[in-house]
């Protein structure tokens, strides 16, 4: 659990064009995790609800330099290890809608598999299918999340994406 308050904090960008203008901010929220693991295989969740006002009004996507509101997300991921070199597995992330910040509900899905050959334990070469189901969303971390005056457009995060990627570890 978090609580931050604020007073009297210098605003970068005051509104009106007040140069030395103060203001206040709260920031509130939590943020935990559980996990299971098993010989072959493991999961996880993790729950973050996070919340910032200033002047006791949520923040606008114009001030996120203050701080971000999240409202609730989730994310989930489980992975199987069928054989020692092998990992298949797949990931959530689920926002429902935080009407304080006008955000609008999303879930995303990911899948994934990965190789690690016998013989190279610090090799791993992976696949990937991001935004399995092609959801069109504006992630809650985005600058054009939420509330903001004036932002003409918002920020999608890409649509479903194929990956392919070594990593090599030394």
């Amino acid at each position: 659990m978090f609580y931050t308050e604020i007073n009297d904090l210098a605003a970068v960008l005051p509104s009106r064009g007040a140069r030395g203008a103060l203001t206040d901010i709260k920031t509130q929220g939590l943020d935990g995790s559980l996990a299971y693991v098993w010989d072959t295989g493991f999961a996880r969740m993790n729950y973050t609800y996070a919340d910032v006002s200033e002047q006791g009004d949520t923040i606008s996507s114009t001030a996120y330099y203050l701080g971000r509101p999240l409202g609730h997300l989730v994310a989930l991921e489980t992975a199987w290890h069928p054989r020692k070199e092998w990992t298949i597995g797949g990931t959530a992330e689920i926002a429902p809608k935080y009407s304080d910040a006008n955000m609008e509900s999303y879930s995303v899905f990911n899948a994934y598999a990965e190789y690690t050959p016998p013989s190279m334990e610090n090799f791993h070469v992976r696949f990937d299918v991001r935004n399995l189901f092609d959801e069109t969303y504006v992630a809650r971390t985005n600058d054009s999340a939420g509330d903001s005056a004036g932002r003409p457009i918002p920020l999608n995060e890409p649509g479903r994406t194929l990956a392919i990627t070594a990593t090599l570890s030394f």
